[in-house]
């Protein structure tokens, strides 16, 4: 199921009418009080009025606590006092999260003002676990002094991200780092073993095809990774980005909740009823329903490279090629070298495993002294007497990084670009839809979800094509060759190429819809 923003706010019918919530809380992100004139969009002084309307609309509800998503403030120690009590106001019992704006003043400040011992915590409501997590841990601008190991650590990371030409590489957003992370999985796994279910609350959005990229925590990828490996994970709550969003991935929800300094209280605050299979947002009697993700194995990530050794892979190319191992594992990667030797034609390194409908995350680093393209071909199929791997393929183009995520379709009796599509194998930079996000420099995170004939890339976060192969992917030459809607995956040497490519942390899992 995918949520957009206009659905966010239009709402759906309530989970169930006859059914009464185990207990509901408020949500109210981004209030963002400051005693100054409006700027824009941005009415700072209007937000103490939002939240007195928002009291008495809610004085009947039967709530358990109230929590805020950060950016209390939009800056200044005196605008505190204010703010904190008008929030308060709204419910004896206020759960905050902290957000960048909140870090204009120091921690050491900050903290002790609020009541809390630090920015990130957890607490519990009738067997559900609520994780409020610390996006400005790593930061420039997270309140920390300036000889802070975590405000140096936010120095260098900004400038990493600048490097790479991250989208989100802002000093208004930042990280959560590895201590907070370790003790993130913790609390999940010991959520698990007491059975309950977890909605995690941050102030920055995670999944970037659910808000505006460039709000995204610097290290969302990582945040992401613990909460797909947590059973108990339901739902993920966040401010930051004042337009609102949502988006869905692996059963996990991804909420970003509307600014309050931007908009009014019917649009931006939010009642979550909590039901023992689902919960409902709403703003008055409509609600807008999410389906948790359920306990079961399914849907589980498996790892398709197990960092050592070529086991569930096969290579597969023509016999005189077969003994010049161009593949290989090192130093946990994937490695493809043909530096040196052009003399070959394909050669693929190919899953044992076959996969339909699935989502596939991996790593790849490329190298500027190698001119060579490669690339991941999915749903394919090996001919051994045409010595033809047939199926399409997410181009991977160090040397001409526009066109990597978009899709060439391998298939002996159909090669050309499917995304964008176009008539054979020739593109220009000027053809293709997106704007590319290579990191030269490193390694890029390469994400592919096929359902049926819909094929989705992102590249480094960022989405790249979005194809309906209807009429193509289910054609009668793929269903010749048996490929484009089932099949296996497999990483490409092209042929004649000098390459120098390195592959790691390869998995895939099953998923349902679209």
């Amino acid at each position: 199921m995918r949520f957009t923003r206009r659905a966010l706010i239009a709402g759906l019918p309530a989970f169930a009418a006859a059914e009464r919530p185990l207990f509901s809380f408020g949500v109210v992100a981004d209030v963002q009080y400051a005693a100054k004139d409006a700027a824009g969009p941005r009415h700072y002084r209007d937000s103490l009025r939002k939240l007195a309307e928002w009291r008495k609309a809610i004085e009947k509800e039967r709530l358990e606590f109230i929590v805020h998503l950060g950016d209390l403030i939009d800056e200044g120690v005196d605008n505190l006092a204010p703010a904190l009590d008008a929030v308060r106001r709204l419910h004896p019992r206020v759960r905050l999260v902290l957000g960048n704006h909140d870090y204009t003043v120091p921690r050491g400040v900050l903290l002790p003002r609020l009541g809390m011992e630090r920015a990130y915590y957890d607490f519990t409501v009738r067997n559900w676990r609520f994780i409020v997590i610390d996006g400005m841990d790593i930061a420039v601008k997270g309140g920390w002094p300036e000889d802070h190991p975590n405000a140096a650590a936010g120095r260098r990371m900004l400038e990493g991200l600048k490097q790479a030409g991250a989208r989100n590489a802002n000093d208004w957003n930042g990280a959560v780092g590895r201590e907070q992370l370790a003790w993130l999985k913790q609390t999940l796994e010991d959520a698990s073993r007491r059975g309950q279910r977890a909605i995690i609350l941050g102030h920055f959005p995670l999944l970037p095809e659910g808000c505006r990229p460039d709000h995204t925590l610097w290290n969302y990828a990582e945040v992401m990774d613990v909460l797909d490996g947590a059973p108990a994970a339901a739902a993920y709550f966040n401010g930051h980005d004042h337009l609102g969003g949502a988006g869905e991935r692996g059963g996990l929800h991804y909420v970003t909740f509307k600014g309050l300094v931007e908009h009014e209280p019917g649009e931006a605050c939010r009642i979550v009823d909590v039901y023992p299979g689902g919960l409902t947002l709403r703003s008055g009697a409509a609600g807008r329903n999410l389906r948790l993700r359920g306990k079961s194995a399914a849907g589980r990530w498996l790892p398709l490279f197990d960092g050592k050794s070529l086991k569930g892979w096969r290579v597969e190319c023509k016999p005189e090629d077969a003994a010049k191992q161009f593949w290989s594992a090192r130093d946990g990667m994937l490695v493809c070298d043909s530096v040196g030797r052009k003399e070959h034609d394909y050669v693929w390194l190919m899953t044992e495993a076959e996969f339909t409908d699935f989502e596939l995350e991996l790593e790849v680093q490329g190298f500027a002294e190698s001119p060579g393209n490669s690339g991941l071909q999915f749903r394919s199929r090996y001919d051994r007497e045409l010595g033809w791997l047939h199926g399409p393929q997410v181009d991977i183009h160090p040397p001409a990084p526009f066109r990597t995520g978009l899709i060439y379709d391998e298939t002996r009796e159909a090669r050309r670009w499917i995304y964008p599509s176009l008539k054979d194998w020739r593109i220009d930079p000027a053809d293709h839809p997106h704007k590319f996000h290579w990191n030269a420099a490193g390694w890029n995170r390469l994400r592919l979800v096929c359902v049926g004939t819909r094929v989705r890339t992102w590249l480094n976060g960022m989405p790249v094509a979005d194809y309906d192969g209807a009429g193509v992917l289910d054609d009668e030459a793929h269903r010749r060759r048996n490929a484009g809607l089932k099949g296996h995956f497999a990483l490409q040497l092209h042929s004649r190429d000098e390459l120098r490519i390195h592959f790691r942390g390869i998995r895939a899992r099953p998923v349902t819809g679209g």
